[in-house]
């Protein structure tokens, strides 16, 4: 075929310079956006662990049972309203900062427990403070939540008790004042003054467990990392990954991409516009040769080897239905229905 004059990449690449510029411009612009979002704050970050804690043991059944339900906590449930506002009047800051700067994450259920406490502050000393105090808050708080829960165990196993002691001097006053002649139904009053007894006798047990857990109630939690700067300005490698890779991109992108589908393109339109060509000197030569035209006529016009033009001519012979003669010279002419 007719050779057409030969593209480089960088005639390309200057034929579309405004695009690739405009392009690198748009993915470096949304690179270093996405850098500033994905930024950690100016600052230091302090980070300190907490645990299960693991007192001496329990002679109380309640103490032991209150100190296992004390491990279920949530990150809302540590960092409640008091807590926020303890750490704050300590640390001499507002709790709206607390709040913003403090993140606790405590581990999935089916793991052991380990409770991760972050506070994040511009100043070193303050942020290791902050988040010392943090944690001491934290473990007080626990202490608390069960505190009240035995409070409120005791104060329903003192309730249950008066209920049974009169239930108890009920069934003996029944007893005291029943006729002796019927022993069927003294023997039944007998029985449920002894089970009313073991009622009373078991309800007295469990407040004295309760008692006994009073002295043993104390946080489900303990500190097994002091608070530690993980975290500084400058540590964090996320913005120049984030703007490293955008610049990658958008080399690749607007200097590899862009022109190599502008080649594509090209190199489309060129076969588009050589096929027009050779599709007018057709026309052209057949109306010439009312209906005739030989093969070297047809590669002169087009200037195609011979090969390539009788190819051609094959392909539209059947396209159009002509015929192909070679003569005695050995030419080829072909004979289209004009």
């Amino acid at each position: 075929m007719k050779k057409t004059p030969k593209t480089t990449y960088f005639t390309i690449l200057n034929q579309y310079k405004g695009i690739a510029l405009i392009t690198f411009a748009t993915i470096i612009t949304a690179a270093s956006i996405t850098a500033y979002c994905l930024a950690p704050p100016p600052g230091y970050t302090a980070e300190g662990a907490l645990i299960t804690n693991t007192p001496p043991v329990k002679f109380s059944t309640i103490g032991g049972a209150i100190l296992k339900q004390g491990e279920k906590l949530t990150a809302d449930d540590l960092l409640a309203d008091n807590v926020v506002k303890a750490v704050a009047d300590a640390a001499k800051i507002e709790p709206q900062q607390v709040r913003q700067n403090a993140s606790v994450k405590v581990s999935e259920p089916e793991k052991p427990l380990e409770i991760t406490v972050e506070y994040r502050a511009e100043d070193r000393q303050q942020t290791l403070t902050t988040a010392d105090v943090l944690m001491k808050a934290i473990v007080e708080k626990s202490r608390l939540i069960n505190l009240d829960k035995w409070q409120l165990i005791n104060q329903s196993i003192n309730q249950r008790l008066e209920e049974v002691t009169k239930e108890l001097k009920q069934a003996e006053q029944n007893l005291d004042q029943f006729y002796q002649g019927d022993e069927r139904e003294r023997s039944r009053l007998e029985e449920q003054v002894k089970l009313q007894q073991g009622i009373y006798d078991k309800t007295q047990s469990a407040l004295a467990d309760a008692k006994a857990a009073e002295k043993e109630i104390s946080s489900s939690l303990a500190v097994s990392q002091a608070p530690q700067i993980i975290a500084y300005p400058g540590s964090n490698p996320i913005v120049p990954i984030t703007l490293g890779t955008g610049l990658i991109i958008g080399l690749a992108v607007s200097g590899g991409l862009i022109p190599l589908f502008a080649a594509w393109k090209q190199k489309g339109i060129q076969k588009k516009q050589e096929r027009h060509r050779l599709q007018e000197i057709l026309y052209r030569l057949i109306q010439e040769g009312s209906g005739e035209i030989t093969l070297v006529r047809f590669a002169m016009e087009t200037q195609l080897s011979a090969e390539e033009a009788q190819e051609y001519l094959n392909q539209q012979a059947e396209a159009f239905n002509a015929t192909c003669e070679v003569k005695k010279e050995g030419s080829i002419s072909y004979h289209f229905k004009y």
